[in-house]
């Protein structure tokens, strides 16, 4: 199967990132993995957001060692994952593996979206990937691009919705051919009688 890696697509209200003073977790995260998942190596630029080096780990793997790298110039993160030799097994726990902080700019407004783009590839040209634990080959993997949206100002309305009365209608006759030969489709019951 095809290992999946990506941020996390956060939304959330102006009045919500005010009171979190313009900070937003966002996470990185696995799916579809398991023990035969070795080293791994992506990474994500992240555009008009700001980023300190303010990460956390959000699950410990056994046996893995991260380098999280951060470029400013290029608003890029590195996040090359390896195992130490003695590991028994690969990266079998999915779910969030780090989660990054980033702060929105001040002039974020209600329908701002702010890209989180996955690469492949470092900033520098190392090219990323997985390997399987023991080293001898590689994993099929997919990236998901995160985001951080400023949900639009919902408006308050009042709607009464009232259900129509549900109606059956049989199908009109079909007319075929240069003649008008009219035929209608049998009717059909199905269930028990």
């Amino acid at each position: 199967g095809t290992v999946t890696f990506g941020m996390e697509q956060v939304e959330l209200t102006l009045d919500e990132l005010k009171a979190a003073n313009y900070e937003v977790p966002v996470n990185y995260y696995v799916s579809g993995s398991d023990d035969t998942v070795g080293a791994n190596a992506f990474g994500f630029y992240y555009g008009d957001l700001s980023y300190d080096d303010n990460y956390d780990t959000a699950q410990a793997v056994t046996g893995m060692i991260s380098a999280v790298a951060h470029s400013t110039s290029d608003k890029f993160v590195w996040v090359p994952n390896t195992f130490s030799k003695t590991a028994k097994k690969g990266l079998s726990k999915n779910g969030n593996l780090f989660t990054f902080t980033f702060s929105v700019p001040k002039s974020a407004q209600p329908g701002d979206v702010y890209p989180i783009t996955m690469a492949a590839t470092s900033n520098g040209g190392v090219a990323g990937g997985i390997d399987t634990l023991d080293g001898t080959g590689k994993i099929d993997y997919a990236l998901v691009d995160g985001y951080i949206k400023i949900k639009e100002e919902e408006t308050t309305t009042t709607t009464t919705t009232t259900a129509a009365p549900a109606t059956t209608t049989a199908a009109p006759a079909t007319t075929t051919g240069k003649k008008a030969t009219t035929t209608a489709a049998p009717a059909t019951t199905t269930g028990k009688k």
